[in-house]
């Protein structure tokens, strides 16, 4: 897709932390600067953890993401990047090839 073409050339990725994208990010292999959503029950934060936790991604509250803070700190982010090489995770490509199998299946069913 044009967004994983995007993702793919980019030297840093700052995002929101949704499922589908962290998802995306663990495929593709790359580094991200997250600021979850501040609503809710803490889950973007959540689906971001592991990533973190993994040296994958950094998280950012949104309260503190501002454009000082990305002047203060993009440096040492793109450095992080950089020396941050990540494979991709092949079993959530295979999941997300099955996933789009299912729903072209159903829209051709449901025809």
């Amino acid at each position: 897709t044009s967004m994983s073409n995007a993702y793919l050339a980019a030297d840093l990725i700052i995002a929101r932390s949704g499922a589908v994208t962290c998802s995306e990010f663990r495929t593709l292999g790359r580094y991200a600067l997250f600021v979850p959503l501040p609503i809710g029950n803490g889950e973007q934060r959540l689906n971001a953890m592991d990533l973190v936790e993994a040296g994958r991604a950094q998280i950012v509250q949104q309260s503190d993401f501002d454009a000082h803070y990305v002047q203060e700190n993009i440096k040492g982010l793109l450095e992080q990047s950089e020396k941050t090489h990540i494979a991709g995770d092949p079993t959530e490509l295979l999941a997300a090839e099955k996933i789009v199998n299912l729903i072209e299946y159903v829209s051709q069913v449901g025809r």
